[in-house]
């Protein structure tokens, strides 16, 4: 048997319920001149077992074994053996077009790619579906089908999506840029899928679901990023330290600052559950440290391209982790007020309220004596539901201060909390309590708005009346 075309290599750990019919989508490719190289990674379930089962009936498969180091340990170890003209990196617990290891070599012999990249489909056991995209295509200029970083120089290093099963690689492309995965026990990927977009010459792509990916498998890398923090730390310094390596650094170093302050953002908003918690501490100062570091200086919010992803960056560089403690160990409190005629308007104004993306820590609802003296006899039922569901507390007020009542009261009683007054006849963005809590956290100090009025002076230079103001939307 000569060189087969392409080496797959697939880590096994404890995936018993689904490796039959991950080996069965390898197997059946149309493309037959394969070796599938799996590393069992110490399983300790029937994996080992399904494994030798199939090699006795597929000489194409061959089997390796190590104690349990992690995905990235065994892609390594597989690669290692690959004596394939390419290498895919497939995953054993999922699925694929029987097409796939066919259409990419052919689009990577087409195009002489050291990187063919396709688009996925992500599959919940429910049956649910969402398509994704191997590769930024809009990042690109019209038309590309083959490109390098000569042609997205600021965006290289996110522009394949950071998977090790969207991409099939040219083997001697790996072997003399010596990619390999990180020996972590998440985000391994991240690193090897940035680096070799910044290394190759050449970048293909396929506008095609080639590749299903199984989500809310319990031993997925995925499932363990929350307990893993630092990996993502190991990760993007491993990358940066590469590509500093490259010749043309200097004309990618946008890329690796995007790269890296998306990735570590990312994983603050998705994988930190308690701040207080030392894992998130130690994450937390290294990247406050990176961010006002060398690396990082100059980068402005027109690079970013994204005001929300620049305030977080600004937050995480401006603040150290204890300033960032206290501000984040305030309560957000929503506070609004109202009178008989708009009484029954107040319930679908805090829906809105309750629906933000940003939840708020209290409701209160300031209401004065005078003006319902029956107190709660006198509101509307669907109001006194949210009271009893915890959602909403009221406060009966001595004096009616008319508007006035929504920050009054609730500055008096709680004077260290964060206050965001509303109306009680509008209905409001999901993002708006998200948008004023990032405002909150640059600029601690400041009071901040999403909708202000801008005052207004004669040519006397006297104040003209509330009704001459414009209206400024922030953002």
């Amino acid at each position: 048997m000569g060189t087969p075309v392409v080496s797959v290599i697939i880590p096994v750990y404890n995936v018993e319920k689904y490796l039959g019919k991950s080996l069965d989508c390898i197997l059946e490719q149309t493309l037959t001149d394969i070796e599938v190289i799996c590393v069992d990674d110490g399983s300790t379930d029937q994996s080992p077992a399904i494994l030798e089962e199939y090699a006795q009936k597929d000489t194409r498969i061959k089997v390796l074994r190590q104690e349990n180091k992690g995905a990235g340990a065994a892609r390594n170890l597989g690669f290692f053996h690959a004596v394939g003209t390419y290498a895919y990196f497939f995953d054993a617990d999922d699925l694929c077009s029987p097409e796939l290891l066919e259409k990419t070599v052919v689009r990577a012999e087409e195009t002489d790619a050291d990187i063919v990249a396709f688009d996925f489909i992500r599959f919940h056991e429910d049956g649910v579906t969402e398509k994704r995209v191997g590769i930024h295509a809009d990042w690109l200029p019209p038309e590309t089908e083959v490109f390098s970083y000569r042609d997205c120089p600021d965006r290289i290093m996110s522009v394949i999506n950071p998977t090790p099963w969207n991409k099939l690689c040219r083997t001697a492309f790996l072997r003399e840029h010596q990619l390999k995965y990180e020996e972590i026990s998440s985000s391994n990927d991240i690193t090897f899928s940035a680096v070799c977009a910044a290394s190759a010459e050449r970048i293909s792509f396929l506008k095609e679901e080639l590749f299903q990916y199984r989500v809310g498998h319990a031993n997925t890398i995925s499932s363990t990023k929350s307990a893993k923090l630092y990996n993502i730390l190991t990760a993007v310094t491993s990358a940066f330290a590469q590509v500093k390596r490259l010749p043309y650094y200097d004309e990618i170093k946008l890329a690796a600052q995007l790269f890296a302050i998306e990735s570590y953002l990312f994983a603050m908003e998705n994988c930190v559950t308690d701040f207080n918690a030392t894992a998130c501490k130690e994450y937390y100062e290294q990247v406050h440290c990176q961010f006002n570091g060398e690396d990082f200086a100059g980068v402005t919010q027109e690079q970013l391209r994204n005001l929300k992803k620049w305030l977080f960056f600004s937050i995480v560089q401006k603040h150290d982790y204890e300033t960032m403690q206290t501000l984040l160990s305030r309560r957000l409190i929503v506070s609004l007020t109202s009178f008989p005629a708009r009484i029954h308007c107040v319930a679908a104004a805090l829906e809105s309220i309750y629906n933000q993306n940003r939840q708020a820590d209290l409701v209160v609802l300031y209401l004065a004596e005078q003006q319902f003296p029956e107190r709660e006899a006198e509101l509307p039922e669907e109001l006194l539901a949210l009271v009893a569901d915890g959602k909403l507390e009221i406060r009966w007020c001595p004096d009616d201060l008319r508007p006035h009542k929504k920050y009054y009261y609730v500055m008096q009683e709680f004077p260290e909390e964060l206050i965001v007054t509303i109306d009680d006849d509008l209905q409001y963005d999901k993002t708006m309590l998200e948008s004023l809590y990032r405002s909150y956290l640059l600029y601690p100090n400041a009071v901040s708005t999403v909708r202000a009025h801008l005052i207004v002076l004669s040519e006397t230079g006297e104040v003209l009346p509330y009704r001459y103001c414009d209206i400024v939307p922030l953002e």
